[in-house]
């Protein structure tokens, strides 16, 4: 739409780029951070502008800004909001799996660590690649802790009720597919990390 060429490669953590104008040939390369709670209506913006560009429509200009407000774009819940809907979807899980009142609320405290833990280390990519590890860990010590306060609950259904939503389904759906389209070290470290 613009007059340019672009060559585009990516699978589902990596993206490179080449531009290829009259004067000059840039290439740009950026890994992309994998975080599975992503925000549906950003993508569908960004696909909608992607859309209006090749259709021509749209100029540099006014795409920059587009794209601007895109990625300004902040989530309509509170976080504390969030944290709270992690400890009660703990407490449901622990409740499904046969669990009493005390292992839902074990399961809720566990939950809202994980929670807590998610969005601290979203700042982090580093950090941001073992926050499962990390959640899972302090949510055990969490749960085995209670242990000496409460009354006798079964912590097996209460760290798995606030643990479940530290391996999402798109973890493992992402790796598998990685692997069988040949992307054996990230799919291999998706799947392990899963």
């Amino acid at each position: 739409a613009w007059g340019l060429r672009t060559e585009v490669f990516t699978v589902q953590s990596l993206a490179m780029t080449q531009v290829v104008a009259p004067r000059r040939s840039p290439a740009d390369f950026a890994r992309l951070p994998f975080n599975p709670h992503w925000n549906l209506g950003r993508a569908a913006g960004l696909l909608q502008l992607t859309d209006d560009i090749a259709a021509g429509g749209v100029g540099l200009p006014e795409a920059r800004a587009r794209l601007d407000r895109i990625v300004a774009e902040r989530s309509p819940y509170p976080k504390w909001l969030v944290l709270l809907a992690y400890g009660v979807y703990g407490a449901a899980v622990a409740a499904r799996v046969g669990g009493g009142w005390w292992e839902m609320f074990a399961a809720l405290l566990v939950g809202g660590i994980a929670g807590v833990i998610h969005f601290g280390t979203l700042l982090s990519q580093r950090v941001d690649l073992q926050k499962s590890f990390l959640a899972a860990f302090l949510g055990t010590l969490a749960a085995f802790g209670l242990r000496f306060v409460l009354p006798p609950f079964d912590v097996v259904q209460a760290l798995f009720g606030g643990a479940v939503l530290l391996v999402p389904a798109m973890v493992v759906t992402l790796g598998s597919l990685e692997l069988a389209s040949e992307s054996v070290e990230a799919g291999m470290t998706r799947l392990v990390y899963g």
